[in-house]
């Protein structure tokens, strides 16, 4: 999956999931769970 294709599926911009990647960027909770979706997983905290 490119970063254009989560972008999209996860409904934020591509730049934001390339500062992601690239460690220039936090993730929030709201923006984990995005992604997450977006590629089908599922988050769990123990």
């Amino acid at each position: 999956m490119t970063q254009k294709e989560l972008a999209k599926e996860a409904g934020m911009p591509q730049s934001a999931i390339a500062r992601i990647e690239s460690g220039r960027r936090g993730l929030s909770w709201n923006t984990l769970s995005s992604i997450a979706t977006a590629l089908g997983k599922e988050i769990r905290l123990m």
